[in-house]
């Protein structure tokens, strides 16, 4: 891990963050690419919260409103292994994470989110390096996360396991670099996208799409195929050869260009 922190958004929170203002949306843009550089300390005034068994953190929106995230490992993407990804699942519209009526992602997979009291605890003092970036502060070891973490985070929360974390049971959407950083992209999305991105998956499905030539997927319903498969759709879509998507199903086709379209526009293809 170099740079930044992967971004994914809780699918149900992706769908209220879209209704919110415009203005409202660019703050939460700016603050999330604060939070994937690693400056987190500042105006963005990351905490992490006591009485949840997985730590969660909070971090400044605005004067009112917090962010709720959480880290886990999963599978990177170009098989490379495991990565560290930052799961943004909330906004509290008020200073006191306390609240299940302020929230705005309502879906039942947040529902740990919710407590009579939360209280934060922070570093004894200020960070030794507030302003610092992952590029700036080396990491512990050759498998730690970024540097910075060291600087924000008790150990026990630093040690993240080496195992596959996010195993596609909760809808995660990956958010690209250049969304996170250009405004008018972010807000184009927000506004002329449809309800899907570019879906994380698990390590097995990864390893799938990445599989060259022919290939037969048998699998249950709801299982992933055919997220699988416009994946490799995709991947194919990226060479010269020109690529015909077939089904029996008029609906699952209507289904498959939906999740193709969003793939393309997560990426900017």
């Amino acid at each position: 891990m170099t740079g930044r922190l992967p971004v994914l958004l809780h699918s149900a929170f992706y769908s209220a963050l879209r209704r919110q203002p415009a203005e409202r949306r660019s703050r939460f843009r700016r603050l999330a690419e604060r939070l994937a550089t690693g400056r987190w300390g500042g105006g963005t005034r990351v905490k992490k919260l006591r009485g949840v068994a997985k730590p969660v953190f909070e971090a400044r929106h605005d004067d009112g409103d917090r962010v709720l995230f959480t880290l886990a490992r999963s599978a990177a993407p170009d098989g490379s292994g495991l990565a560290t990804y930052l799961q943004v699942w909330d906004l509290v519209a008020h200073d006191r994470v306390s609240a299940a009526a302020a929230r705005v992602n309502r879906a039942p997979e947040a529902e740990f989110l919710d407590y009579d009291e939360l209280e934060s605890e922070t570093t004894d003092g200020p960070p030794p390096h507030p302003g610092a970036t992952f590029d700036e502060v080396p990491a512990a070891g050759p498998s730690a996360p970024a540097g910075v973490l060291e600087l924000m985070l008790a150990p026990e929360d630093i040690r993240l396991p080496d195992r596959e974390e996010i195993t596609g049971g909760v809808r995660w959407y990956l958010l690209p670099e250049r969304l996170l950083v250009a405004d008018s992209e972010w807000q184009a999305l927000m506004d002329g996208g449809n309800d899907e991105l570019e879906l994380k998956l698990t390590s097995e499905q990864y390893s799938v799409v990445r599989v060259p030539g022919p290939l037969l997927l048998s699998g249950s319903a709801g299982s992933g195929k055919t997220t699988v498969a416009v994946h490799r759709l995709a991947a194919a879509c990226a060479g010269p050869a020109r690529v015909l998507y077939l089904t029996y199903s008029s609906w699952l086709r209507d289904h498959a260009r939906r999740l193709f379209d969003a793939l393309r526009a997560t990426r900017g293809g």
